[in-house]
């Protein structure tokens, strides 16, 4: 499978992914492996959309400026893993085996 960035379809990542549901929503997460590092920029300094330094996470802009990031240190609201590459669910389209041509993520909560 590969994962596109909604905005402007932009590989970002490929192989399979799983979603993690923190305090914060939902993440879908890779290793960095998985990761098209040739269409990431790493964030450096203060970030200019936040106007801070991160503590927890090194922010990544994907070229039409998807933000993905990775996770620098554990959070007690959600089981987000050091190392790990991290991409809101509504920001990506996925495509390949097993999924329909441009399908964007959707959650679905089971009563």
């Amino acid at each position: 499978m590969t994962y596109h960035t909604a905005a402007a379809d932009i590989l970002v990542a490929t192989g399979s992914g799983h979603v993690v549901v923190g305090a914060r929503g939902p993440y879908v997460e890779f290793r960095r492996d998985q990761m098209v590092m040739g269409n990431l920029t790493q964030v450096v300094g203060l970030c200019p959309h936040h106007n801070q330094r991160h503590k927890y996470f090194h922010e990544w802009r994907a070229l039409d400026n998807t933000m993905i990031y990775e996770q620098r240190q554990t959070v007690s609201y959600a089981n987000y893993r050091i190392g790990y590459f991290y991409a809101a669910p509504s920001d990506l389209i996925i495509r390949g085996h097993g999924a329909a041509q441009g399908t964007h993520f959707r959650l679905v909560t089971v009563l």
